[in-house]
């Protein structure tokens, strides 16, 4: 049997599973699972301060995958500045290795994180054909004009989706991750045709996340929140995340429930503001942990009563919350700060699986968290209807068996 031979291309890989890192893991490693499949991934040493302390190789195989590491300059969660020199430093790095290893991979399969990525496909495929699917998890430049680093009639920002018309034109599949990212593009860009996206949404895996029962999670146990109902914020505070609403939402809620407490797990730029939170005193029921492993996940995700899913009301469509999946899998009612005709938001709506809340709505988050306590039951069954459409919509093996089939096809 003849293999596909995929490159495929990530700056977080596995051990750095967290976020799109552990997104791409899943992936690739679920795609490297079907014998047709010959797979290796270019990805960075780990960035994220957390994973520094390992001993890295700069090249192993983990579950069928090949992975080549390259070293970076610069850090993902300091400045801006220093997230640019980044990702144009694993950008570089990334041509020159697609550039040197072209006989060794048939498509290229990659991610638009870092954004500049698409621009190495565009040029592999006028150069040498090699065709390539594109995985749309955040839209730039609308992202960075959205947060003041660019203008939307400058330079950068039009010949940036000058360009954006050109990569995705000539991608084999643009592949999105949520309705409200695919109609944002489809308005964007109006002569792409429709059938070049395909909506494949993230996911979970039921094998590494699901329920635990409270009187058998160990993260409870080794946090002593056994008295606790915990209100759980677990994943990256990047600055598209409205974390400060759950702040305030804590101070006013301060001293009114003495078993709640609003745990932050996590890292990225407005961890900070957490810290400062803490450090302050602005409330006595606010709790900060770093990202932990992603063995006890299934423990940590179903410690909580309530989970919480942001992403600002001016970034729907640009990007899409997929934590959600995680949270669904361990069979925990979602509050979500999103817009309304957002995708998570939706889906909440749809399945009946939690609350949405956003800027415009009329009741203080503080008081809808406050109604969401008083009832028990309806925890519960929000919780265990997130919990049956996450097996019926959104297990891991779902959707890597969605991509096996789009990668056959290409």
């Amino acid at each position: 049997m003849t293999q596909k031979r995929i490159l495929g291309i990530c700056p977080h890989f596995y051990p750095e599973m967290v976020s799109t890192g552990l997104h791409m893991t899943e992936l690739f490693t679920g795609i490297a699972s079907y014998p047709e499949n010959d797979f290796k991934v270019y990805c960075t040493y780990p960035i994220k301060e957390e994973f520094q302390a390992l001993n890295i190789p700069t090249t192993e195989v983990y579950k069928n995958v090949s992975i080549q590491r390259a070293k970076s300059v610069g850090a993902e969660h300091k400045s801006l500045l220093s997230k640019l020199v980044s990702n144009l430093t694993f950008t570089t790095k990334t041509f020159l290795y697609a550039m040197s290893k072209r006989k060794e991979y048939d498509l290229l399969l990659i991610t638009t994180d870092p954004p500049f990525l698409a621009i190495i496909c565009w040029m592999m495929k006028k150069i040498f054909r090699k065709p390539y699917v594109l995985i749309m998890y955040d839209v730039y430049p609308d992202i960075a004009i959205k947060l003041d680093v660019l203008k939307e009639k400058g330079f950068v920002s039009r010949f940036w989706n000058w360009f954006n018309k050109r990569t995705f034109r000539q991608a084999s599949k643009l592949v999105v991750i949520g309705e409200d990212m695919k109609r944002l593009l489809q308005s964007n860009f109006p002569d792409i045709p429709a059938e070049n996206y395909e909506l494949i949404h993230n996911w979970s895996d039921k094998n590494f996340v699901h329920p635990i029962e409270r009187e058998e999670n160990q993260f409870i146990k080794d946090q002593s929140l056994e008295a606790k109902r915990i209100l759980l914020y677990s994943g990256n505070m990047g600055r598209t995340h409205n974390v400060e609403s759950i702040l305030e939402a804590a101070i006013e809620l301060d001293g009114k429930f003495d078993d709640v407490v609003f745990l932050f797990i996590g890292g990225g730029i407005k961890k900070n503001l957490v810290k400062e939170h803490i450090v302050e005193k602005r409330s006595s029921n606010v709790k900060q942990l770093p990202f932990q492993p992603f063995e006890i996940l299934a423990h940590v995700l179903s410690s909580a009563s309530l989970s919480f899913v942001c992403l600002d009301d001016d970034f729907t469509g640009m990007s899409v919350p997929s934590k959600s999946y995680g949270i669904m899998a361990s069979r925990t009612p979602i509050l979500g700060l999103l817009r309304g005709d957002s995708e998570i938001a939706e889906t909440i709506k749809r399945d009946d699986s939690g609350w949405v809340w956003n800027s415009e709505s009329k009741q203080a988050l503080s008081s809808l968290i406050e109604e969401i306590l008083s009832d028990d039951s309806q925890m519960k069954v929000k919780g265990d209807n997130a919990y049956t459409s996450f097996q019926q919509n959104y297990d891991l093996a779902i959707s890597v068996d969605k991509y096996n089939e789009l990668l056959k096809s290409v």
